[in-house]
């Protein structure tokens, strides 16, 4: 176990207003604040957005629009005729779930200039900013929505369902939808990645996350741990072609895949070779981890963000999102809130 333990006031990839808040928008979930956090300068000369890597914008702003039943459940809300939520219209959810989900969601993010998803069929998708081809990069979108839905309509939620298992799964699907170098150069080229410092260390990168999430799977219980590799295994599943089979897996009785070649160095592309032996050792993370399950997701997402500036950077005029029911989570016995605070 290492001997420092993560703490966000020392996360060079957050800006000091981050470091502040040991997040993004902590309070979003309970609020009308924008889930989005504003593009950021970094080291190296470029600024860049992040990608919510479990939960979605949308996803989110659709959750936090549920509206309470008084009973402990939330009923989805109605959404336009196109959104890939439509079919999740009018169903009773957990309210626990919700609250853990909602609350979980902040700290997952990447930054888009270094972020190249993980597609369907095996393939791979440059994220908006990320300055590669985003072809395939709605159904990547996609599915971290499916995969997260899957959660959200656990009701009644099995005893494993906890934020701590949340957390960790949340992690693996992160790094899971993170493509792998061998087969982000099987679908685009990478040359332009706007990250360019990025792309040497670009499996390294993956393999210290997985450290991470791995650290946090280790302290699950038994329970725990059966219903995260039951999911990551799912959401990996859902990575691979499905024609000819892929060699992504998820790694027997963990929650990430294997590690893989870190050292397989691709003039001017992403580097990154096949997966090691499953016998390979994990390296000891560079960090153990946070106190507060809050901080679990900016722990280990860091490795997915490059350094920030030390420059005292005000953040825009924030724009209101859909005003959230499940604010009363705290309290769900509380009187039904005006019709004008749902916006339907």
């Amino acid at each position: 176990m290492p001997n420092e333990k993560y703490n966000p006031t020392n996360d060079n990839t957050l800006t000091g207003i981050q470091q502040s808040n040991s997040g993004f928008q902590p309070s979003a979930f309970l609020s009308s604040k924008n889930f989005r956090f504003y593009s950021t300068a970094t080291v190296w000369g470029y600024s860049t957005g992040y990608h919510e890597a479990a939960v979605t914008t949308d996803t989110f702003n659709f959750l936090r629009r549920a509206t309470p039943n008084y009973d402990g459940t939330f009923t989805l809300p109605h959404v336009p005729d196109n959104s890939f939520f439509k079919k999740y219209i009018g169903r009773k959810v957990s309210g626990n779930v919700l609250e853990i989900i909602l609350k979980q969601a902040d700290g997952f993010r990447t930054d888009t200039a270094q972020t190249i998803l993980s597609a369907p069929n095996g393939e791979a998708a440059g994220h908006s900013g990320s300055g590669l081809d985003t072809k395939g990069q709605a159904g990547a979108h996609d599915l971290l929505r499916d995969q997260i839905m899957k959660v959200v309509l656990l009701n009644p939620p099995p005893k494993e369902l906890t934020e701590k298992s949340v957390a960790c799964l949340f992690g693996s699907v992160m790094v899971t939808s993170m493509a792998p170098g061998e087969v982000v150069r099987a679908s685009l080229d990478s040359r332009g990645l706007k990250a360019a410092h990025a792309k040497a260390n670009w499996e390294a990168y993956r393999n210290q996350a997985k450290n991470r999430v791995n650290l946090m799977f280790t302290n699950l219980s038994k329970e725990e741990k059966k219903f995260v590799e039951e999911h990551s295994t799912g959401f990996m599943n859902s990575t691979n072609s499905q024609k000819s089979g892929s060699p992504r897996q998820i790694e027997p009785k963990r929650s990430v895949s294997p590690f893989r070649d870190a050292g397989q160095p691709v003039k001017e592309q992403v580097s990154g070779g096949g997966y090691r032996p499953h016998s390979a050792t994990y390296n000891q993370p560079d960090y153990s981890p946070p106190t507060l399950e809050s901080q679990i997701g900016i722990f280990i997402s860091q490795p997915f963000r490059a350094a920030r500036t030390l420059l005292n950077v005000s953040p825009p005029t924030n724009v209101s999102q859909p005003v959230m029911a499940a604010g009363y989570l705290n309290n769900k016995k509380r009187k039904a809130p005006p019709r004008s605070y749902i916006d339907d």
